[in-house]
């Protein structure tokens, strides 16, 4: 894209000044074809110039109005350029002497409308654009005035779905020199994500770099819809020099027009590293900043020489807040901690199940290899202490394998997938827990001393839809929990009322725990639909039996829980608890309805620890069918 932009301004400029030069008594409607030709065979395009006009005289002034540079076969967006009005004005002593030719430049009304298809091959590839580094420098000449008016370029994405990404900055009025004695110079204001943003640019004198390699320094400077200084230290013949930016911003997703790879939408960010190119590979070393409040380090590699763009890079996190990864998922940041204002207001409508829809063409236009490593964790759901994973997205199809994560002194560990290459993606989860600790779990809490026993088990779930909310509604697999040795807090049982612990079989008295051998439970989902197969908890006094199911399209849970006392006892009434209602505010009550089955009719279990086990782990191994 650079080199086609030095192209067309080098391509326009020279010919200008040669038409000037050479068909000075030529007609200007002569020179107007001539130069639509030397255009056409530099960028292998179809251009058309509505008109052409040519003040002479010592400083001849070339205007061009209407021009067209046709865009590639296979797109249908209009042209790749357009150009209300474009002039050059030439010094023509200072041509024949050789010195600073040009003395003003003007583009105004311009649109340039870069894409990619579904293949990867973009819009603006010509043959010129192969050469080398070298093949470009000293093209451009010194300009004494630039002018930039209403400049509009746009970034889209083909996917085969028919969606595409698109992204627009446009400059409202840009001003500034490019000398070769004189400081360069330019300012410009505009538009990005329908934010205002500044942009202002300033280099050495070009005679500052001479061939003995002396440093030419350059600086650029961008505020409001992101803040970036950008700066570098090359010679006059190199490409691309090594980089040193910092770049601020609203989310990561206001730079996915610069990185072909997808970048989520994230709490606010900042961040700084090194920036070197070679050979269309990108490479940035000592990244390291922050994203809401995770801190964030590694190293990252862009290859945009092969048929897709693709990243590879490795990234680490000593103090990671969950809910900065909320984006991934099309929700919000936690409203409370850092976030935009856009995602604070959004927060307080977010439903349980995020119904944003997933970026799927982003998923499709690019490759991407990531290992993270978080050692220190914040979450609200669970005492999670750390995490390790290996993200790879391959022709659409994002795979978080291995997944590790260090969950209240046990693990939770397994994989995650995401298929964006079918019309409408799907997901599925494949998770293993082991020896989770429930008092560590519930640390947190004002009852975690009287809290035990580890839970173990396994989960598989499949969903297919465009959102979250989507996939949840149609999910299916099953599961299994199980929780050894454990002890239920009494707080936790008065809590929920005296009258649902003794229909329960539970006699609760002061702080102590109740012990409880093993719990399990085991259920399958279907359409969204989860279904708690068996449900049993091995109390001092009773077995707790509990049925039920949740609709998670609906968001609501209906459980029935009874209990059976060991040996006879008054409390054993059969009164049923109910629990009921929406998923983030059930309602308790006691009373009414029918009496459950301890097991299912032929189940020839004694209902001892082992047994019940073994059994919810036959119902549901949490294995894909």
């Amino acid at each position: 894209m650079k080199k086609l932009l030095i192209a067309i301004l080098a391509t326009v400029l020279g010919l200008c000044i040669f038409a000037t030069l050479v068909f000075l008594l030529i007609p200007a409607s002569q020179i107007r074809a001539v130069l639509e030709w030397a255009i056409e065979e530099t960028l292998e395009r179809d251009v058309s110039i509505g008109t052409l006009q040519l003040d002479r005289g010592l400083s001849t002034t070339v205007i061009i109005r209407d021009v067209q540079i046709a865009n590639a076969e296979w797109s249908d967006t209009g042209p790749l350029a357009e150009i209300g009005t474009a002039s050059v004005s030439v010094n023509l002593p200072a041509v024949l002497f050789a010195g600073p030719a040009i003395e003003a430049v003007s583009i105004r009304d311009a649109i340039l409308r870069a894409e990619i298809d579904i293949s990867g091959q973009t819009n603006w590839a010509v043959e010129a654009d192969t050469g080398s580094a070298d093949d470009t420098v000293g093209l451009l000449p010194a300009i004494a005035d630039v002018t930039l008016e209403n400049i509009k370029a746009s970034y889209t994405v083909r996917a085969d779905s028919g969606a595409e990404l698109l992204h627009e900055a446009v400059v409202r009025r840009g001003s500034g020199s490019f000398g070769i004695n004189d400081q360069a110079i330019f300012d410009a204001q505009g538009r990005y994500f329908d934010a205002p943003l500044s942009i202002s640019f300033e280099a050495d004198a070009a005679d500052d770099a001479s061939d003995d390699g002396r440093a030419y320094r350059f600086k650029a400077d961008i505020s409001g819809a992101l803040d970036a200084s950008i700066t570098g230290v090359s010679e006059l013949a190199t490409e691309l020099p090594p980089l040193t930016f910092d770049v601020t911003g609203p989310t990561l997703a206001v730079l996915n027009p610069f990185i072909p790879t997808p970048l989520p939408e994230t709490p606010p960010f900042s961040v700084s590293g090194n920036l070197s190119v070679a050979e269309q590979i990108y490479e940035i070393v000592d990244l390291r900043g922050a994203i809401g409040d995770s801190d964030i380090a590694g190293n990252l590699k862009i290859d945009l020489s092969k048929a897709r763009p693709a990243m590879e890079g490795d990234l680490k996190s000593s103090s990671l807040d969950f809910d900065d990864l909320a984006g991934l998922i099309g929700a919000e940041p936690d409203p409370t901690e850092t976030a935009n204002t856009q995602q604070k207001e959004a927060a307080k409508d977010q439903p349980l199940f995020p119904d944003e829809p997933l970026p799927v063409a982003e998923l499709r236009r690019a490759d991407l290899k990531l290992s993270f490593k978080a050692s220190s964790v914040s979450s609200p759901l669970a005492q999670v202490e750390s995490i390790e994973a290996v993200l790879t997205l391959e022709e659409g199809r994002l795979l978080l394998k291995p997944l590790a994560l260090g969950v209240s002194s046990g693990r939770v560990f397994g994989e995650i997938a995401v298929n964006a290459r079918e019309d409408t993606p799907s997901a599925d989860l494949d998770l293993l827990i082991e020896d989770v600790l429930l008092q560590e779990f519930f640390a947190q809490s004002d009852f975690a001393q009287e809290m035990g026993g580890t839970i173990s088990g396994k989960i598989y779930l499949l969903g297919v839809g465009s959102s979250l909310a989507d996939m949840a509604a149609t999910a299916r697999g099953d599961g299994h929990l199980v929780l050894r040795n454990g002890e239920v807090s009494a707080l936790l049982l008065e809590g929920a009322g005296v009258d649902i612990a003794e229909a329960l079989g539970v006699l609760v008295g002061g702080d102590t725990s109740v012990p409880m051998s093993c719990a399990v439970a085991a259920f399958a989902a279907a359409e969204g639909i989860v279904e708690l197969k068996r449900g049993v908890a091995s109390t001092r006094d009773s077995n707790v039996i509990a049925k039920g199911r949740v609709n998670l399209q609906a968001q609501t849970l209906g459980l029935q829980l009874e209990a059976r006392a060991k040996d006879f006892s008054l409390l054993d009434l059969d009164v049923p608890v109910y629990v009921e209602g929406p998923l983030v505010a059930p309602a308790v009550s006691v009373g009414g309805g029918d009496p459950l089955p301890l097991f299912e009719k032929g189940d020839t279990s004694t209902g001892t620890c082992p047994a019940l086990i073994e059994s919810v782990r036959e119902l549901a191994p949490g294995q894909p069918r």
